[in-house]
């Protein structure tokens, strides 16, 4: 369900503006091609950047995954994060749903990683290390 709703926020989210803005400077930055962005043509992009956008699409409807008690969208990041390796390593699904599964539940029962979710409530912190508000 975690990896259906991520893909379908995602496909909600690909036609917004913020979503053209960093699949368009992900695409200028260039890199090797490891990993497809969801919903667009195009050339594949590095793992990281595909992660990135892919996350963003999926975040950008609001209509993707919380967490209420630790102020976050884990599954966003977690699943795209998850796919775009898949597709650079050929990873089996069952790989893929075991790593996505551990770090999700890891996030959701730490202690440390809640606190540090209610610290930043309502900020986000970005690849660069920038926060913005919400």
């Amino acid at each position: 369900m975690l990896i259906a709703s991520t893909i379908a926020s995602a496909a909600m989210g690909a036609g917004l503006e913020s979503s053209e803005i960093i699949r368009t400077l992900a695409r200028e930055r260039g890199g090797s091609p490891e990993a497809s962005v969801w919903f667009a043509s195009g050339p594949k992009l590095p793992v990281s950047d595909a992660a990135q956008v892919n996350a963003v699409m999926s975040d950008a409807e609001a209509s993707d995954d919380s967490d209420l008690r630790n102020i976050v969208h884990a599954g966003t990041t977690l699943v795209a994060s998850a796919l775009a390796m898949a597709e650079r390593t050929g990873a089996r699904g069952e790989d893929v749903l075991a790593a996505a599964l551990s770090a999700l539940i890891w996030q959701l029962t730490s202690p440390r990683a809640g606190k540090r979710c209610l610290q930043h409530r309502g900020e986000r912190t970005t690849r660069q290390g920038s926060t913005a508000s919400w």
